[in-house]
């Protein structure tokens, strides 16, 4: 929906998350105020734009709170930017507006691997 893709329509998984993501406008690395997705080889996480963090696949199924796409084992992160009237009230004009010292670390960015799915 972000992207204004079907929802249900373009699936993609870890082997080919990272071309799947680019065809959608996400940038490599991090950034606050926007979409963030991690993923590894086997399992994608997403942290919204407004800090919520959203996983699934894990005990109990779909997960609000935690690292979301800040989990320590995710090796890959790319970000959709949203524009700032899309952003919520609550984020400030900086975080809008992200730098490299405001960022968490870049992952690399070499595709994923195999298992996991997404949909974006």
């Amino acid at each position: 929906m972000a992207t204004g893709r079907p929802v249900f329509g373009d699936r993609f998984d870890t082997r080919n998350e990272e071309s799947a993501l680019l065809e959608r406008g996400f940038r490599y690395g991090s950034a606050p105020g926007a979409l963030v997705i991690g993923w590894n080889s086997y399992h994608t996480a997403v942290t919204l734009p407004d800090g919520t963090s959203v996983s699934s696949g894990e005990p109990g199924g779909v997960k609000i709170g935690g690292d979301g796409a800040y989990q320590a084992q995710f090796t890959h992160h790319m970000y959709l930017p949203i524009a700032a009237e899309a952003a919520d009230d609550s984020t400030s004009a900086d975080s809008a507006n992200p730098t490299q010292d405001t960022q968490p670390p870049v992952a690399d960015s070499e595709p994923g691997g195999d298992l996991g799915s997404a949909d974006v």
